[in-house]
């Protein structure tokens, strides 16, 4: 028969043993022999030997100890008692408990019972003699079975989880339901309310929150192209011929375009009457059965015929996921026609399958040809009109700028993603409609999306950009979102080029272009109001902060493998600013859904007096401070406007849901119009943008001044 020994080795605390009696003899003649130091643990293992336990018999009471005797010698050990072999003294249970208390396979099981972790508290449970007796009897058969190869077999099926490789530990799983069981009985109220909490924050099933939806069979078209492939113009026909139809975009400006392109018409199309529907503001026209709207803003009440939701890929996006995800699986449409480059595929098919809809893939070539150059640009006297010049930080673009504008003659058209979305319209029509052959751009990723540009050829500074934490390299997907807007079916230069400033650079692009995007795996999923009030209500939240509401719906939340959280990072940002304000929970999501970066001074002020005197006054009006529009002399200017423009915005943004409260629409949206046509003409300043001239670009051969 397979014999048990025992060594004693620190900080470990695993509890077996073929007899309880043998463990706790041991552990009680070890404390007994000369120089020896009390174990603060025990690690077994299997072996054929056990002279251990016979030496340290032997050495203490001068003869050999059998079985039967061997736990009488001690009283006071800390296994199992002299009275009651078959017990767990409190001493041992505790550490035991500690244990288990510490492993992550603990919480997870815990979690699958529906039972809060925080009940478990060694201290106490550790004198309930009832889960002394049972766990000792547990730990006994658990060790009599381990010496069978089936059984041991059988623990380790359990300790493998699902979603995970490492086995948790064998002890603490066979501790695992009995200690379940225990807290169940002994805290039936607390365990009642976490199976409420657990049903609020169960997200696994996110298509049945949309009901409207999932009463009708919708076909579902996905157009699948890269870039300048015709793929949204082909979805865009479907929509124009519908009695009704919604069109979601990921920008404001995309929202504009579509709102202007159908009420307008062409020589090809008759006007379509169109809402907009935007954040920021809503535009109703007579008789109209279509809208255009910021995919934010889907309307997943309201039943159309026909849905078209655009860069279908952003399911991944680690922030705004959640709003594609809720236009897909909430659009109420008899047609939804889903927009996207290839790596958005196997996550698009993953969600009509959740729905039961009929799903067809449409693939899209290239309309034009895009060419990776063989060599870098080497010279700014390489330049040429409809170049587009990328940079990924305002002063490098300026000194672009000042650089291209100086030593070639051509003029620097500019668009990057602090500018208003009004302003960046106006540069991309400046860059597309000049009548001469002097015009180039110079621009961020922000031309990634969102603006149709007569670009020639896109040229890469660097392919390294500060994402707000830390400085990281473009990822393939941005590489060739950017790199693609070069060469327009139909323009001046229906043909694209690519090259870079960086020979390194130009050959990673090279090799992206020439591989396959990497799939979308996960959609991104978001908690509504509802979800949150509820949550709030059953943690009884109100005696707490409310930024902690966020943490502990991302512990709790439930998951498959189809859907992830997005972040919480700046929505719990902005729940710290309010945490103290008399506000209800459904205000306060909303205050925490707002366009605000906390990050910049001026915005997180702004927010925080708005939503004070949302929360005391019950009336909202902008101060003396943020009517001021003047001119930009410098760099800083130029912050200060494009701050005071986002001020703006994110008033009118709050005047959308709270309309009785924020009184200053009308003076909002002059100053906002005045904001934009002041930042227009700076941009066209040439002394405004020597200003930024500090340090010349790479390949500059001027002088410096």
């Amino acid at each position: 028969m397979l014999k048990i020994s025992f060594l004693f080795v620190p900080f470990r605390k695993k509890f077996v043993g073929n007899r309880y009696r043998e463990t706790a003899l041991f552990h009680s003649l070890w404390k007994r022999l000369p120089g020896r130091k009390q174990p603060k643990g025990l690690y077994y293992f299997f072996t054929d030997k056990s002279q251990e336990l016979e030496s340290c018999s032997k050495q203490i009471t001068g003869h050999n100890t059998s079985i039967e005797d061997k736990s009488a010698i001690d009283s006071k050990n800390d296994g199992v008692t002299c009275e009651e072999s078959n017990k767990l003294s409190a001493k041992c249970l505790k550490q035991v408990l500690k244990r288990v208390e510490k492993e992550d396979i603990t919480k997870e099981y815990f979690q699958s019972r529906g039972i809060p972790p925080s009940l478990l508290v060694a201290r106490k449970a550790c004198k309930d003699e009832q889960l002394q007796r049972t766990l000792a009897s547990v730990l006994s058969e658990y060790a009599t079975n381990s010496s069978s190869t089936k059984n041991v077999d059988r623990i380790q099926r359990m300790t493998t989880t699902e979603n995970s490789d490492q086995k948790g530990d064998e002890v603490t799983m066979a501790c695992l339901p009995v200690l379940a069981k225990y807290l169940e009985e002994k805290y039936p109220k607390q365990v009642h309310a976490q199976h409420r909490i657990l049903k609020v924050v169960d997200f696994s099933h996110p298509e049945d929150w949309y009901p409207l939806a999932r009463d009708i069979k919708r076909k579902v078209i996905l157009h699948i192209g890269p870039t300048n492939s015709g793929k949204t113009h082909a979805a865009l026909e479907a929509l124009r011929a519908a009695q009704s139809g919604i069109y979601c975009g990921p920008l404001r400006l995309l929202a504009w375009e579509i709102h202007e392109r159908l009420n307008k018409g062409d020589e090809n199309h008759h006007s379509v009457p169109c809402d907009l529907l935007t954040g920021q503001e809503q535009t109703e026209i007579p008789n109209a059965q279509h809208i255009s709207c910021t995919v934010e803003m889907t309307p997943v009440y309201k039943r159309f015929q026909v849905g078209v939701v655009d860069e279908v890929q952003l399911l991944g996006d680690n922030e705004r996921a959640w709003a594609w995800t809720r236009a897909i699986l909430g659009l109420a449409v008899e047609e939804l026609h889903l927009c996207g480059d290839p790596s958005s595929e196997n996550i698009v098919r993953k969600l009509i399958n959740r729905t039961q809809d009929s799903l067809s893939v449409q693939y899209y070539e290239r309309l034009s040809s895009l060419t990776v150059e063989e060599n870098r640009l080497t010279s700014l006297q390489q330049l040429q009109a409809g170049d587009c010049l990328v940079a990924f930080s305002k002063a490098d673009l300026f000194k672009w700028k000042v650089d291209i504008e100086r030593e070639t003659g051509l003029n620097c058209s500019v668009i990057y993603g602090g500018l208003p979305p009004e302003v960046r319209r106006q540069q991309s029509i400046q860059f597309n409609n000049s009548n001469s052959s002097d015009r180039i751009l110079v621009a961020t990723d922000a031309i990634g999306m969102g603006l149709n540009l007569n670009i020639r050829r896109v040229i890469f500074s660097s392919l390294l950009k500060f994402d707000g934490k830390e400085v990281c390299s473009l990822s393939p997907s941005q590489v060739r979102q950017i790199g693609g807007r070069a060469g327009r079916f139909g323009s001046l230069f229906p043909d694209g080029l690519i090259t870079a400033v960086n020979q390194e650079d130009l050959e990673y692009i090279r090799q992206t272009f020439s591989g396959k995007l990497a799939p979308v795996s996960q959609a991104g999923l978001f908690p509504t109001a509802d979800k949150v009030q509820l949550f709030a209500e059953e943690k009884a939240i109100g005696r707490s902060s409310f930024s902690s509401i966020w943490d502990e719906m991302a512990s709790l939340a439930q998951v498959d493998g189809t859907f992830f959280l997005c972040s919480f990072e700046n929505v719990k940002a902005r729940a710290q600013a309010i945490e103290d304000l008399p506000l209800s929970i459904e205000t306060k999501y909303i205050l925490c859904m707002c366009p605000v970066d906390m990050d910049i001074p001026r915005q997180s002020v702004a927010f925080s007096e708005f939503s004070r005197e949302l929360a005391f006054e019950g009336c909202v009006r902008l101060t003396k401070a943020m009517r001021q529009v003047y001119p930009a002399e410098n760099w800083k200017d130029m912050n200060d406007l494009e701050s005071t423009y986002k001020i703006l915005d994110i008033y009118l943004w709050l005047a959308q849901r709270f309309k009785d409260a924020f009184v200053d629409i009308e003076n909002a949206t002059m100053l906002r119009s005045k904001c934009c046509k002041v930042l227009q003409n700076c941009l066209n300043s040439r002394k405004l943008a020597k200003s930024f001239d500090s340090k010349k670009t790479r390949l500059s051969k001027g002088k410096k001044r």
